[in-house]
């Protein structure tokens, strides 16, 4: 009887501690994974890089060596760059528990889908030159044309700069009106003007008209009559506009400029038309009309024209042209 009794509170007495166990362990907070759930990355590449994990910087990485990074699990994103910054990779991953993860930085597969894009630009900008170059001059200044006409001045401008340099009057016509128009981008009073006057200087009617209106005070431009002086201002002024676009290399359009400043015998105006003719700026190069200009800028009192001129003395025939000038 007293075995029998002594069981019953035994097992009741186990009944009361496996409920308080199982209390207990509903009751307890839950934890962080612990650090042996931690995942592991591992990373490779074929070529040097920096690269960043998650936005944080990890350093370079050799394509002999790999980098292991150990990692909490879930996504995560790197971003890599090669040494000169051209090609960029990004990669996103997610990383179970406990568990190695293996990103493989495949640069060179990368860089070789640029070069090629690359390579086929290139390839597309010199079938684009050589259709250029295959069309006629008349081709391109009929093309010229219809882009002036659509105000689309961009591509005219040069056409037309080259034929008037070639002494093709209608394309200094054409250039002066789009230095003419005060809403095309290019509005230059004073090179219009410069060009009108050459146009009429060369008899065509267009110009002169053109060139009348610009300069009221005038009524026709001729070889030895000074530019008027026009609302860009004084002629010392408009020697200083020549020598901004000589100083910012647009040849063609300083030696327009300075031409007719020279005709107005400014000795400065004559001194650097022969350093464009001496050094084939925006022309060919001609030493002939080198001399001839420091000549002039020598007669109209400019020490340095005298200097080159000196400079470029040829014994055999520089007194035979330039007569006095040869030696000053």
């Amino acid at each position: 009887m007293h075995k029998s009794k002594f069981a019953v509170s035994l097992f009741a007495a186990a009944l009361m501690l496996a409920g308080r166990f199982t209390i207990a362990q509903q009751s307890k907070t839950p934890t962080e994974p612990s650090k042996g759930r931690a995942a592991t990355l591992i990373l490779l590449s074929d070529l040097p890089c920096t690269w960043t994990l998650d936005g944080v910087a990890k350093g370079k990485i050799q394509p002999d060596e790999s980098v292991n990074a150990e990692v909490a699990p879930g996504p995560h994103s790197i971003q890599a760059a090669g040494d000169d910054k051209l090609d960029t990779l990004k990669i996103d991953f997610t990383i179970e528990p406990a568990t190695q993860k293996i990103v493989q930085l495949q640069f060179i597969p990368a860089r070789a889908i640029r070069q090629d894009a690359e390579n086929e630009a290139r390839k597309q900008r010199l079938l684009e030159r050589e259709a250029l170059s295959a069309q006629s001059p008349d081709e391109k200044f009929k093309e010229a044309v219809a882009h002036f006409e659509k105000r689309e001045y961009t591509p005219a401008k040069p056409v037309f700069s080259s034929g008037c340099t070639g002494g093709n009057v209608v394309a200094c016509v054409y250039l002066a009106r789009i230095y003419g128009d005060k809403q095309g981008g290019n509005y230059d009073k004073f090179m219009a003007t410069a060009l009108f006057s050459r146009a009429c200087d060369k008899g065509d009617a267009e110009g002169c008209a053109a060139y009348r209106d610009l300069s009221p005070q005038q009524t026709a431009p001729a070889t030895e009559q000074a530019l008027p002086v026009t609302a860009q201002g004084s002629l010392a002024e408009q020697e200083t506009l020549a020598e901004h676009l000589y100083a910012r290399k647009q040849w063609i359009e300083a030696r327009l400029a300075f031409d007719p400043l020279c005709k107005q015998r400014q000795a400065n105006a004559c001194l650097y038309l022969g350093k464009i003719f001496e050094h084939g700026r925006g022309v060919g190069a001609s030493d002939l009309d080198a001399r001839a200009y420091y000549a002039k800028a020598c007669d109209f009192g400019n020490k340095d024209g005298c200097d080159k001129i000196e400079q470029m003395n040829d014994s055999t025939n520089c007194g035979a042209v330039f007569g006095t000038s040869c030696t000053r």
